[in-house]
């Protein structure tokens, strides 16, 4: 193909051996060498989210996006790839000629418990989740020995799922490779390759500190409470550090998981915490180039050198929100020009049938269905718009996907809520509770909860953006997680958390120092005598404080970058990146 030059400006000559779906139709540039890229995740929501939309940006750039995780985020994939205008992936494990014509593809790792989604396993475990998992800020011990005997690291399975990723890799051959940090087997089977890639961390920016001081700040994770040094903040966090050696050291499951992967998987020793249980922090790993954490730079309590180099703080990422229809997008005829290697898969991989659309007009149809039912009039909007007219306020309450509630739990929310309706009338209440089974959350159903009439509550938000940017809306309580304090973050909308567990209790203090909300003092618990008066203070005494406050971040959060300004980096650094012999694909010396 070549390029004419034209006043200094370039111009389209000959298009005919690109394939088509490199040309973006939202970009006036021409895509000259489309890119694959490799995207890899567990199926948990707050890791898979802002990685869709990172891959929704990168096939809109003209590359190619193969996102690779267990069977359940299958359905999402189908949807995006509707919406975009592609054919729809027949099963969750392609065929070469499907992986050689698409844009947007999808790789099942198949059901296996090591990259089963942590929803359901919080579920089968309800009763001792509430007892363990949901532990007071700074008390780990027993979450970290949950986690390592629940989530496999030392087993034929575990094996079994990173050496398919090392396969796959191998034969794909992706330009870059993207790993969500959380994904223990995925970075494992990348490292085995010795090839370059980025990680991802949607969790608290303490998630990816490397070099905290102790006298300063208290440890990630930790629980602590003052953002500034002192003895106290000393002392808090030696007693940390005493906690973590006891685990690693004193249960049996940190040393199998060493063991294993030493001997194993042949992989190097980088750090005793992180081969125990985690993922090597940014700096640790000479293939690991780059960190992206989405979180906004300077929000955490954390100075800049407790962040090595290479990490970038994006802020919020959310997907493309415009509907593109089918004649938006050629259909690729023909093969693109990508490598595939004819390498034999795993057992448990199938190869599906080359797909084919038996009536033209069918993508037609559907995407024409998905405009009709977003332009129906929302419910839960409806409400909204009805709440502002009658002068009206909303308080948004949702605890997580994977938070179950236990009847002390409803009783003390509910009693709370009637608490702070009595001295704050305007305030209405939009409750979203899973439909879960009573026999995983023992609380009245929908039908039978016989609620105030100032709060209602939902089974589901079918579109949260809708409620969050609604002028109603006053604040949001949550649980801390990373999905919630960022929407509401880039939203400009006050933050009342209730921190949960792990790296929620860091969130819960970012949120109060900053300024964007309260963090509740009796986390996890929900005590009345904790929550109203803190409600009140949120959304009547220093509401306007609260949220001048939420509304400068929300134009930090834009500074930030977001999607864009990722795929602006990940794009560069796969241009600009020193790589052995120039070459992304290449192996790192000294890599594993």
């Amino acid at each position: 193909m070549e390029i004419s030059e034209s006043k200094g400006n370039r111009t389209r000559a000959d298009c005919s051996s690109l394939p088509p779906w490199s040309i973006d139709t939202h970009m006036s540039s021409l895509v000259l060498t489309p890119k694959r890229y490799l995207i890899l995740t567990n199926p948990a929501t707050g890791q898979v989210n802002p990685l869709l939309s990172l891959a929704e940006e990168l096939v809109n750039r003209g590359n190619q996006v193969v996102f690779m995780s267990s069977e359940p985020i299958f359905k999402k994939l189908k949807k995006i790839q509707s919406r975009m205008g592609f054919i729809v992936q027949p099963e969750s494990t392609p065929s070469p000629e499907y992986v050689m014509r698409m844009p947007l593809v999808f790789y099942t790792l198949g059901d296996n418990e090591v990259v089963a989604d942590y929803t359901d396993k919080a579920a089968k475990l309800s009763d001792h989740f509430h007892e363990v998992l949901r532990s007071k800020p700074g008390q780990i011990w027993a979450w970290l020995s949950m986690f390592a005997e629940h989530v496999p690291g030392a087993t034929d399975s575990y094996g079994e799922v990173v050496f398919m990723i090392r396969d796959l890799i191998e034969s794909l051959d992706p330009d870059m490779i993207i790993v969500d940090n959380f994904s223990a087997f995925a970075v494992d089977g990348v490292r085995l390759t010795k090839r370059a890639f980025i990680e991802t961390s949607p969790a608290a920016a303490s998630a990816v500190a490397s070099k905290v001081n102790i006298f300063r700040n208290p440890m990630p994770m930790s629980g602590g409470r003052s953002a500034t040094g002192g003895i106290f903040v000393f002392f808090h966090n030696l007693l940390f550090i005493l906690i973590w050696l006891h685990f690693i050291f004193f249960n049996r499951h940190p040393a199998q998981r060493r063991r294993y992967r030493k001997e194993v998987l042949g992989l190097k020793p980088t750090d005793i915490i992180c081969d125990s249980i985690m993922t090597p922090t940014p700096g640790m790993l000479p293939q690991q180039i780059a960190t992206i954490s989405f979180n906004v730079a300077n929000m955490d309590i954390y100075p800049s050198d407790a962040y090595d180099n290479s990490v970038y703080f994006v802020g919020p990422c959310f997907a493309p929100k415009q509907l593109m229809m089918p004649s938006a997008r050629s259909i690729p005829s023909s093969p693109v020009n990508f490598s595939f290697r004819n390498l034999e898969l795993s057992p448990n991989v199938s190869t599906a049938s080359t797909p084919t659309i038996a009536d033209g007009n069918v993508l037609e149809k559907q995407m024409l269905s998905v405009h009709a039912v977003a332009q129906m009039q929302d419910p839960v909007k409806i409400w909204m718009d009805r709440a502002m007219m009658d002068s009206k306020r909303v308080l948004y309450l949702n605890m997580g996907s994977i938070f179950f509630y236990n009847r002390e739990d409803y009783d003390n929310i509910v009693a709370s809520l009637e608490m702070l309706h009595e001295q704050v009338p305007d305030i209405l209440v939009l409750w979203k509770i899973g439909n879960h089974p009573q026999s995983v959350q023992p609380i009245p159903t929908l039908e039978e909860c016989n609620l105030p009439s100032y709060i209602r509550r939902e089974h589901w938000i079918a579109d949260v953006e809708t409620v969050l940017s609604h002028p109603a809306l006053a604040a949001f309580m949550h649980h801390g997680g990373g999905n919630s304090y960022n929407e509401a973050l880039a939203h400009g909308v006050p933050q009342f958390c209730i921190s949960q567990w792990v790296d929620t209790h860091d969130i819960g203090l970012y949120i109060q120092h900053s300024g964007v909300g309260l963090w509740a003092e009796k986390s996890p618990k929900f005590d009345p005598s904790d929550m109203v008066p803190k409600l009140v203070r949120l959304l009547k005494d220093d509401y306007k404080r609260f949220r001048h406050s939420a509304l400068s971040w929300k134009l930090k959060c834009i500074q930030a970058g977001g999607t864009i300004g990722t795929v602006d980096i990940i794009e560069n650094l796969l241009k600009s990146y020193d790589f052995p012999d120039n070459n992304s694909k290449a192996r790192i010396p000294d890599a594993i």
